[in-house]
């Protein structure tokens, strides 16, 4: 049990109930939104669902505003926090809804908030104060008539004014648009998507690794001309591990049949590419110092190594993200590194994900490796 010197610590949303001046009017909404949804998830059908702030069918929304009823100099822009009230009765509402009450407020389930910075009455109303001592000595008199029906334009205003205020912030809009739909990006994103190349909704949900990692690297993804400099940064970043980008790996590119050299015959009179200095080509390949690039990461740990192997999902994500930055042009391989005192025995193993691979994790040893180990290379083919 906690001292009499230190608090128990309680819930977010205990706070906030109990102590609502201490926060601020907009995170506080958020928090009573998500709140509520937490709510109906954990209580499937024993409560009904609430429409968030700003909804065009206000009355029922998930949260419910007042003006303080209170002439007062306001010390914070919230006065109080009320819980969700479940009873079946609005006369035992504790806002003190009584019987003499005929308008439903706050809807079934809904949280309240009493604002000071804006409304028709209160400490920052803009009807005369009269308005304000009016209800007040109606609320003494146990009536709440009066109060409740300000609260209707109260509410609306204020549940308007939270709309406007997330409208432009984007942190905002996005959380709401994943919130109330999942599967629809807002209009933000679909421009943020357009600008890495999925923008068409077929596009996207296709890759092992997740669409909003281009969102969170889109300015990395927009700018053109691509460097290898910006793909080690984002690399580095997104695998949390040393990266670097080998450039001008070159490799042998196999040449169609079309541009082989063929020398006169019976298949071909004149033969084919067989011209000196200008199209003979001895071979079927020719070698290409500048279609490829290799991404060297570590010195690594070996569960990070392993993660890094052709069988897991981690190099394949990777590959992908790499594949999306360069583009079909480049042609690319992974090198990761092991640290010298991470190099496994070489071992039998009935587990697929401990044992050992030829050409992948396998290294004969006779004793401690003194230098860091980059012989595995992984290329595109082999994913």
């Amino acid at each position: 049990m906690a001292s009499q010197d230190r608090r128990e610590s309680t819930g977010l949303i205990d706070q906030l109930f109990q102590n609502g001046h201490e926060f601020d009017f907009f995170q506080a909404v958020r928090v009573l939104e998500f709140w509520h949804r937490e709510r109906i998830a954990s209580r499937s059908g024993s409560i009904d669902p609430l429409e968030p702030v700003g909804h065009d069918d206000f009355s029922r929304e998930v949260v419910w505003f007042r003006a303080l009823p209170s002439l007062s100099f306001p010390s914070s822009a919230i006065g109080q926090v009320r819980p969700p009230w479940e009873g079946s009765e609005q006369a035992d509402h504790p806002s003190g809804a009584g019987t003499k009450s005929p308008v439903r407020i706050p809807p079934r389930n809904a949280s309240e908030i009493l604002v000071t910075f804006l409304g028709m009455t209160g400490p920052n109303g803009v009807l005369p104060r009269h308005y304000t001592e009016l209800i007040l000595r109606r609320i003494r008199e146990k009536d709440t008539t009066s109060r409740d029906f300000f609260d209707l334009f109260n509410h609306r205003l204020i549940s308007l004014f939270y709309r406007v205020w997330g409208k432009y912030r984007l942190v905002v809009g996005y959380e709401r648009s994943r919130l109330d739909h999942p599967q629809e990006p807002d209009l933000i994103t679909k421009g943020l998507f357009s600008l890495v190349g999925l923008g068409s909704g077929s596009l996207r949900g296709r890759l092992e690794v997740d669409d909003e990692i281009f969102l969170h690297y889109s300015g990395h993804f927009a700018h053109h001309p691509r460097s290898a400099s910006v793909l080690e940064s984002l690399l580095a970043d997104y695998l949390g591990m040393a990266t670097r980008v080998l450039q001008l790996q070159g490799q042998w590119l196999k040449l169609d049949a079309d541009n082989i050299s063929l020398m006169p015959g019976s298949k071909e009179l004149a033969g084919r590419n067989n011209q000196l200095g200008v199209s003979l080509i001895l071979g079927d390949r020719v070698w290409d110092l500048q279609s490829k690039i290799r991404i060297r990461l570590g010195p690594l740990k070996w569960k990070d190594f392993r993660s890094l192997m052709p069988n897991g999902k981690g190099l394949l994500r990777l590959c992908q993200i790499v594949r999306m930055y360069v583009g079909p042009e480049l042609d690319f391989d992974v090198q990761p590194v092991l640290e010298p005192d991470e190099v496994p025995w070489c071992r039998l193993s009935p587990s697929p994900n401990q044992g050992s691979y030829l050409g992948w994790n396998s290294w004969i040893r006779s004793g401690e490796f003194t230098e860091a180990v980059d012989d595995a290379v992984f290329a595109l083919g082999q994913i």
